[in-house]
């Protein structure tokens, strides 16, 4: 009875690590896709600002 009892409690140390290594890997996913999508934006507009840079640069030699 007692192993029986071990083993539950272990299974339930199983199950309940289990369920916070998936919220904190969902959590870390999250992290990362919004990371990844503000590094994007940003070179969107690195990319932006040197066109911009460059049509200033033909009105001022104009």
């Amino acid at each position: 009875r007692e192993l029986k009892e071990l083993a539950e409690r272990r299974e339930e140390i199983i199950a309940e690590r289990t369920k916070e290594l998936r919220e904190r890997i969902e959590e870390l996913e999250k992290f990362h896709r919004l990371t990844v999508g503000r590094e994007l934006k940003m070179v969107e507009l690195k990319e932006e600002i040197k066109k911009l840079k460059k049509e200033l640069e033909k009105y001022k030699k104009a």
